[in-house]
């Protein structure tokens, strides 16, 4: 997808630039396709997670976060990014609407996978079957697989043991297995 984020104003509160304009857009292109895939992998609407970026974003320009490097920025995304889509998911807001009709959900997601990844009806399978895990397990697919997070990095992402994501990785993969045993076979004839 192609973001198109910027500041919403020249200086954040009033005060001197957290952060320079090339420095925040190199980080929006660089960062926005990421934020945006795991917003959508854990609030599964795309409005929603459209806005999810735009706020992460928003608060990178007001974080006063030292960043040690590239990988403490990107790593500070991703739990920003985390935190935000469990608070939209908590609000009362969120609870008090109703919820996109079955049949809706399906087709935003297939939207952007088609956007991702083409016509390979074995990749939108298994997009459909990680789309269906529970909220704690799809985002450890997500960062692991689709991201390239190691157990221990994704461990102190999530602010969580190296064995519970383990654990949680390994149901995945059981539920997976048995959610694609069909489609594997089909595959392997």
């Amino acid at each position: 997808m192609c973001f198109n984020i910027e500041r919403p104003f020249e200086s954040v509160a009033g005060g001197e630039d957290l952060i320079s304009n090339e420095e925040y857009d190199a980080c929006v292109e660089r960062y926005a396709d990421m934020v945006f895939r795991i917003a959508i992998n854990y609030c599964r609407s795309m409005e929603d997670a459209e806005d999810i970026v735009q706020d992460v974003f928003f608060k990178l320009l007001q974080t006063k976060t030292g960043f040690k490097d590239e990988e403490h920025r990107k790593r500070w995304l991703i739990r920003v990014t985390v935190n935000s889509c469990k608070n939209l998911l908590r609000s009362s807001y969120y609870k008090r609407m109703e919820l996109m009709e079955q049949e809706e959900m399906i087709a935003a997601l297939n939207s952007f996978h088609q956007e991702m990844f083409g016509n390979d009806e074995l990749k939108t399978k298994v997009f459909e079957a990680v789309t269906s895990l529970p909220e704690k397990l799809r985002i450890v697919v997500h960062l692991y697989y689709y991201e390239d997070y190691s157990v221990k990095e994704i461990a102190k992402i999530l602010k969580k043991s190296d064995s519970v994501i383990l654990t949680r990785l390994h149901r995945a993969r059981t539920k997976l297995k048995e959610e694609l045993k069909e489609v594997w076979h089909d595959e392997n004839k």
